[in-house]
């Protein structure tokens, strides 16, 4: 919140886009997400300023390597500091900055809702829907039955 507070010029364009895009009669939703790629800029952009985790899963080395020109022994705990990663001046334009726009992209979006696997970004997604075990069926009949 801090950074749409900090930066009215990103609030006002959010707002426009939430208003455009799902309206002021309800609440926006988490299928409304995919209709907001401005919104979902924003998100990106702070995650990269305050990740959730800023050590990301400790890894463990299976043989000897070198990181960063670092030598690193078989056997050692290695701790990757996302933090520093997100704050990078070598691998990001202005990285103390939220600047939600560096995240904008001319890139069509992937589709797999026929595909595999889990990393990748989808253009629609996925919705879980409960399904009720057949012994739930019978159970719920016997139940009417009852009454």
């Amino acid at each position: 919140m801090s950074n749409l507070l900090n930066n009215p010029d990103v609030l006002k364009k959010a707002r426009a886009e939430l208003d455009d895009q799902v309206g002021q009669q309800h609440l926006m939703d988490e299928p409304d997400l995919s209709k907001l790629p401005y919104i979902q800029n924003i998100i990106s952009e702070t995650l990269r300023l305050y990740p959730a985790a800023p050590l990301l899963v400790p890894h463990f080395s299976s043989s000897d390597c070198t990181v960063g020109g670092y030598d690193v022994p078989r056997d050692t705990i290695l701790l990757v500091n996302a933090w520093a990663i997100h704050r990078d001046h070598r691998l990001w334009n202005d990285a103390d900055s939220f600047k939600p726009e560096r995240f904008e992209t001319n890139e069509t979006e992937v589709d797999m809702t026929e595909g595999t696997g889990l990393t990748m970004p989808k253009a629609v997604p996925l919705e879980a829907m409960c399904k009720a075990r057949l012994i739930m069926n019978s159970v719920l009949l016997d139940s009417v039955d009852d009454i």
